[in-house]
């Protein structure tokens, strides 16, 4: 049987998405050309640009593909626990550690960020029991920053503290939670 369109291009994706995490432990992504992409992959460049329009779309898709994996495991009951989301949330990029570690490596740890604000704005999924609108929008911006700070040192300690302490330590500087509880 002879596999689809779809196939191919799902296969080519991840052709590009891999040689491209290959190069950037080599170099800066800022460096990295879309001929160097192509020609890492294996696939001609007219594959890359059905697929992409930029470097940056790889890992924007590629983000897309990890937002739809925490979202699959997202329950209600983290929604509405500070403590619980957070683990989760260390808990999911501890397993996607390499990429996070490109990213931080590369000096693009801010498009993590960007993107999962969007993704709280977009499912509602911020600080819990906010109502206003306005307030709503604050929060989630604070969640998104306070969280992907804390992963980014965890990053640079080389993770040595586990999920559940950085979700601990994001609840007591978000004042969720004291030392003593």
């Amino acid at each position: 049987m002879k596999p689809t369109n779809d196939a191919y291009r799902n296969l080519s994706c991840q052709y590009i998405t891999e040689a491209l995490f290959r190069l950037m432990e080599k170099e800066n992504f800022s460096d990295i050309t879309i001929s160097e992409i192509t020609q890492e992959a294996g696939v001609a460049r007219r594959t890359f640009y059905l697929n992409y329009t930029s470097k940056e779309d790889i890992l924007d898709q590629h983000y897309e593909t990890l937002i739809r994996e925490y979202d699959s495991n997202f329950t209600e009951e983290l929604q509405n626990d500070l403590l619980k989301h957070s683990a989760y949330f260390f808990t999911f990029w501890k397993n996607h550690r390499d990429y996070a570690l490109l990213l931080e490596k590369n000096g693009m740890l801010h498009m993590l960020i960007r993107r999962f604000h969007y993704y709280l704005d977009r499912t509602g999924t911020g600080a819990p029991d906010l109502s206003s609108d306005p307030i709503q929008k604050y929060a989630s911006s604070y969640f998104a920053g306070g969280l992907f700070m804390i992963l980014q040192t965890w990053l640079q300690r080389d993770y040595t503290e586990t999920p559940e302490q950085l979700a601990e330590y994001f609840c007591i500087l978000s004042n969720q939670r004291s030392a003593s509880e």
